[in-house]
């Protein structure tokens, strides 16, 4: 048998085995069809990547007195998260908080807190202070941008100072659970990544204390679709997994249909070509990898349109 027969009879072989993968397939169709249906409010209104935006929901959520009707479900939920993933060698993260005693609905939650260290002013995202229980939670929240400016330094210096006789605990809160740039800083503030967020999200939507009204129930559902389809990073999807895991599968037979596909620039410029052959009025010019030049020949009439070049 020939080397290109057998090439073939092992195609055939890896497109039987492809074909079983139909399951899959289906399963993969499925997914993206349901997040192509899913209305991404924040996205249609160009605000999905405001850290602004995400703050104020955020600050929102862990506000056991607001509107969602939630509770300090969320609020818990978080403290837990942040907690279990702090360092434990820290001096104030990951303070051991014992749930069960403490009044989360004394919470009170503060956006852009005002700050002066060694004259620098800063402005922390999220402040969470139970004077109850002399309890405190800081929160720098970073969505598209990056730490500057020694942030999380001076922020927590300047938590120290005015709440000292406090737990205080420090989260980072970011899409994918970037660690702070100082060493230093990094046994005092948690990483926390966004997956986090959109975990708690779903759960209060379908696992809450109470049911929630319907129009939070919706506005939560479309602020989980966006979290999934922009903010949480893409290991975390499904569909990506299952893409991903077809493919290692059926490499060979993708890779063979990925390099047989059809090169859509090339057949266009021989079809935009084959039309100027046949006009009588058009003439070509000159080509490049995407573009094809052309131009009247009634223009050859003006010598002055020869004298120049591209």
């Amino acid at each position: 048998m020939s080397a290109w027969a057998e090439d073939d009879q092992g195609r055939v072989a890896d497109l039987a085995r492809f074909a079983e993968a139909n399951q899959d397939l289906a399963q993969l169709e499925q997914l993206l069809e349901e997040r192509r249906s899913e209305f991404d409010a924040l996205t249609f209104l160009g605000i999905y990547a405001s850290e602004e935006v995400h703050s104020r929901i955020l600050a929102w959520l862990l506000d056991p007195k607001e509107s969602h009707g939630a509770g300090d479900h969320f609020l818990r939920g978080f403290l837990r998260g942040t907690a279990m993933i702090a360092p434990a060698d820290s001096e104030y993260v990951g303070d051991p908080v014992d749930e069960s005693a403490y009044d989360w609905s004394a919470t009170r939650v503060r956006q852009e807190w005002h700050n002066v260290v060694e004259g620098r002013e800063g402005r922390m995202d999220i402040l969470l202070i139970n004077e109850v229980d002399r309890f405190l939670c800081g929160i720098e929240n970073k969505i598209l941008s990056g730490e500057h400016d020694e942030q999380l330094t001076r922020y927590r210096r300047a938590l120290a100072v005015a709440y000292p006789d406090f737990h205080r605990r420090h989260v980072f809160l970011s899409p994918a659970g970037t660690l702070p740039l100082k060493e230093e800083e990094r046994q005092y503030w948690a990483p926390v990544s966004y997956a986090t967020v959109l975990h708690l999200v779903e759960q209060i939507i379908t696992q809450g204390d109470e049911p929630l009204r319907e129009d939070i129930s919706s506005f939560l559902r479309q602020y989980s679709t966006t979290l999934r389809r922009r903010v949480v990073p893409d290991t975390t999807s499904n569909a990506r997994a299952l893409a991903r895991k077809i493919y290692m599968e059926n490499r060979e037979t993708i890779d063979f249909i990925n390099a047989n596909k059809p090169d859509y620039k090339e057949e266009g410029k021989a079809i935009v070509k084959a039309e100027i052959d046949r006009n009588d009025r058009w003439a070509l010019d000159w080509e490049e990898r995407n573009l094809v030049f052309f131009r009247s020949k009634d223009w050859d009439q003006f010598e002055v349109l020869k004298t120049g070049t591209g």
